[in-house]
């Protein structure tokens, strides 16, 4: 069945519907896959009486990511290979949805990849700012459903790749520090469950490297950068390890080694970048300290002035010991008593 063939109005069938969206979704027809969705999970709420059904959490998921895709044009940033890479490990990653489309048969056994003459997939971002910001918002609601109700599964591969998007969701809302916060607690439920090895791990230490570059934390951005580099590179060696050398396993090492520059690239660009606020606020603090010193200086120059100005006191702390004219006075007038008296 073809993407096309989900326009029936009279396909009613929800899991029917659920593995038409994810393929749709794994196509990245992502208009699509929402419309799909939206309605396999519509009669799903109508069965189960329960919008937090637990058959409800994976179409929550997808139908999440798939809003998201429809918000703006989501690009691998390390490599569209990952989500087949991934699956073929175990890993949690959003090639999940390849294995639900499986189970429905409407998906292929290896990931297809978008070819842009295709024009089944349309993949680009709205032009309506508007539409723009309501699929973000119910991506958003639709993928908290989906985190309660693997909560409540214990589901930690689930609920990290939800948590994972959620981050996305708010990246692009541009609440970047919730955004990091959901983001850590999957990569830390991923680290839990997959090997050092991971190439889901370390696409998530990327985009987490690139929420804190948004939030100018450049020594942050760096590390987790860092991070994602060593996870590729214990790939490559997992790989160069492998007893029988396949296409596939070469083709893997040479995808990842083309990844590397461009991780370097940002991690220079962090760097630079830090070095030269660095520099700057250096400048700010030596020229804050010069002019307080300045400040400083005149005020001592101001009191010495007015000293000086200020003339003698009339207190009898302030005159001199040889002046006694206060005294002679009082003296002379003790002695004008002392005669009228006699």
């Amino acid at each position: 069945m073809t993407t096309e063939e989900v326009k029936n109005p009279e396909c009613e069938d929800a899991q029917e519907l659920f593995g038409i969206g994810v393929r749709a979704f794994v196509l990245q027809d992502y208009n699509q896959a929402a419309e799909v969705l939206s309605r396999a999970l519509e009669l799903l709420v109508q069965e189960h009486q329960d919008n937090l059904h637990e058959s409800l959490g994976k179409v929550y998921l997808v139908y999440g990511k798939a809003l998201l895709g429809c918000s703006k044009t989501t690009i691998q940033p390390l490599g569209e290979k990952i989500k087949e890479k991934a699956k073929e490990n175990g890993e949690a990653t959003s090639g999940d949805e390849d294995e639900e489309a499986n189970e429905n048969g409407e998906a292929h056994n290896s990931e297809p990849e978008a070819d842009d003459n295709d024009e089944s997939v349309e993949p680009g971002p709205v032009e309506n700012p508007e539409e723009d910001e309501d699929d973000l918002e119910v991506a958003w609601e639709v993928l908290e459903c989906a985190k309660k109700i693997f909560e409540k599964q214990n589901d930690k591969k689930q609920l990290a790749e939800t948590l994972i998007a959620l981050g996305e969701v708010s990246l692009e809302s541009g609440n970047n520090e919730s955004a990091i916060e959901d983001i850590k607690q999957g990569l830390e439920l991923q680290k839990e469950l997959l090997p050092n090895d991971s190439r889901a791990v370390a696409e998530t230490l990327y985009k987490l490297g690139m929420a804190y570059c948004i939030e100018s934390n450049m020594d942050e951005a760096i590390k987790n950068f860092q991070a994602a580099q060593q996870y590729l590179n214990n790939r490559i060696k997992t790989l160069e390890e492998t007893e029988v050398q396949t296409d596939d396993i070469r083709e893997e090492i040479e995808e990842i080694r083309q990844l590397m520059p461009n991780i370097d690239e940002k991690i220079e660009e962090m760097q630079v970048y830090k070095n030269e606020r660095e520099k700057i606020e250096n400048e700010i603090i030596k020229t804050i300290t010069e002019m307080s010193q300045r400040e400083v200086g005149n005020s001592s120059t101001a009191a010495g002035s007015s000293s000086d100005m200020a003339g003698p006191s009339t207190s009898s702390e302030s005159r001199p010991v040889s002046n006694i004219s206060h005294l002679v006075k009082r003296k002379r007038k003790s002695d004008e008593m002392d005669k009228d008296n006699k």
